[in-house]
């Protein structure tokens, strides 16, 4: 029983992860490999390098944070695995197909997509709202997928319209049909996880997930709505943090911000990437104290208005009883006592 046990909660995930990494790493290599020119073949080995070292990177933070169960960063790096092996399979079997020579550059890709009309910004804009409703696919994945296909400022619009409908949905699935509807959706061992790790620091914790790549945004929409959130709030919260990582991720995928296509360029993404995690790591921890600062600071803030204007209120009923008193003596005197 107890060998059982000790299967199904460490073997089997960590295998999990393991198989994942080592075949995005296979089908890493595959794919470069397949490179007969351009900026990928003439630094493949930098590339390749580069890779597998982050990779191992991942791998090693995926197992460390399963160990001491810091769900979100384990398991959204599993994800990007996942992701990862189902892109690179993808690209792989384009490449053998040749059907990758057909769309290698995105003016040829931009001709292709033109001949179905209207239907592809209408089919990616839903595939955007579904992501944070029904699909566990980081948003940053669409998004660099976005950007290929349709630029950087179409994708920017199709992203956040796609993305704010399907937060605003999922919020007030949340709010109006209660615990038990997401728990269906989104699944009851997951709700109540998030639920637990969310009590009494939502604001920040919700905030600053949204403004970094990786979180799971389905069951944060979901969950926000079952908070004491107000509608509001979350409405707010989303236009700024989803504007604000909807701009910095197409700008950063196309390599507007940092350069993909220069060596220093390749290492400043590595340690962002890291940094991010970091972050992430940060965020989750101290989060209640954030909260808490953040708290007391606006309260504070907001005493201190409160006093400063019953000060004012004071200090003018003060000269108004004064000019009134001063009237009333001045009527009462005769008016040769007047000056």
């Amino acid at each position: 029983m107890q060998k059982k046990s000790i299967l199904k909660q460490y073997i089997i995930p960590i295998g999990g992860m393991t198989i994942f990494t080592v075949l995005t790493c296979i089908f890493l290599i595959l794919c470069i490999l397949q490179f007969q020119a351009g900026f990928i073949y003439k630094h493949a080995i930098g590339i390749l390098s580069t890779s597998i070292i982050l990779s191992i990177l991942l791998y090693v933070t995926m197992v460390v944070t399963f160990f001491f169960h810091i769900d979100a960063v384990h398991k959204s790096i599993f994800t990007l695995f996942v992701c990862a092996v189902i892109g690179l399979i993808g690209l792989y079997i384009m490449q053998k197909t040749g059907f990758y020579d057909t769309i290698n550059s995105q003016e040829k890709l931009t001709a292709w997509i033109k001949t179905f009309g209207a239907w592809p910004p209408i089919i990616y804009t839903f595939i955007q709202f579904l992501q944070v409703c029904v699909l566990p696919i980081p948003s940053t994945v669409t998004i660099g997928i976005g950007v290929y296909l349709f630029g950087v400022w179409w994708t920017m619009l199709y992203s956040f319209i796609g993305i704010m409908l399907g937060s605003i949905v999922a919020f007030y699935i949340g709010k109006l049909l209660g615990y038990k509807v997401v728990a269906w959706i989104v699944g009851k061992d997951d709700l109540d996880k998030w639920l637990k790790k969310l009590k009494g620091k939502d604001k920040v914790v919700l905030t600053g997930m949204f403004l970094l790549p990786l979180f799971p945004d389905d069951i944060l929409c979901f969950v926000a709505g079952l908070t004491k959130m107000s509608s509001t709030f979350f409405i707010v919260m989303q236009v700024v943090s989803r504007a604000i990582a909807i701009v910095l991720s197409c700008l950063a995928l196309k390599g507007l911000i940092i350069p993909f296509n220069t060596w220093w360029g390749i290492l400043l993404w590595g340690i962002i990437f890291v940094g991010v995690i970091i972050a992430m790591i940060y965020l989750w921890k101290y989060a209640e104290q954030i909260e808490t600062w953040i708290n007391n600071k606006f309260s504070k803030k907001a005493t201190q208005n409160i006093m400063t204007e019953n000060i004012d209120k004071e200090e003018n009923q003060t000269v108004e009883t004064a000019r009134e008193k001063d009237s009333t003596v001045h009527k009462n005197l005769p008016p040769d006592k007047i000056e």
